[in-house]
């Protein structure tokens, strides 16, 4: 219970502009705000919150980082696809989210999912090739196979989206 404490206390005190000035913060779970505000959400979610006030709070927060994925967006230039830095790691989270609260939120939470998936699987596409493949960082010449940074990583999540989502 403590250790939930200390959590919650911890997200309490993020600010949305944390940082250098202009800094962005790209999406993703293990290394960027949206893990934060994931499991922020999941806890509110298990602990007395019977507004769900909380639990929508952080739901939004994670939300607002879809801009990303808007067709256009300069943001776009700023994300990598893999699972620890990246889409594919934001997408867990979104999954997450779906599984765990997504029942008042699920038609906000697929429209997001099928936007990650969208721009993955453009990201995947290789003129010389016939199949995926993605590169840590993307400016990489080799393509990286490993499922933390890799290609590996990126479509497994994919391949989870497409297992509980309808929408894609």
């Amino acid at each position: 219970m403590q250790a939930l404490q200390v959590s919650i206390h911890t997200l309490e005190e993020m600010k949305e502009d944390d940082g250098p000035k202009g800094h962005v913060e790209p999406p993703s779970f293990f290394f960027g705000p949206p893990g934060l505000y994931t499991l922020g959400a999941l806890l509110y979610s298990h602990i007395d919150d019977k507004e769900g006030s909380n639990v929508a709070k952080y739901l939004d927060k994670v939300l607002e980082f879809a801009r990303y994925y808007e067709p256009g967006s300069p943001l776009q230039s700023k994300i990598e696809d893999e699972v620890l830095y990246g889409s594919a790691g934001y997408l867990y989270c979104l999954l997450l989210l779906r599984k765990h609260i997504g029942l008042r939120h699920q038609a906000e939470i697929d429209k997001v999912i099928a936007m990650v998936v969208e721009a993955l699987m453009i990201a995947g596409i290789n003129d010389k090739t016939d199949y995926l493949e993605y590169h840590f960082p993307r400016k990489r010449k080799t393509p990286y196979l490993g499922a933390a940074h890799g290609t590996i990583g990126v479509i497994y999540m994919m391949l989870k989206a497409l297992q509980v989502s309808p929408a894609l």
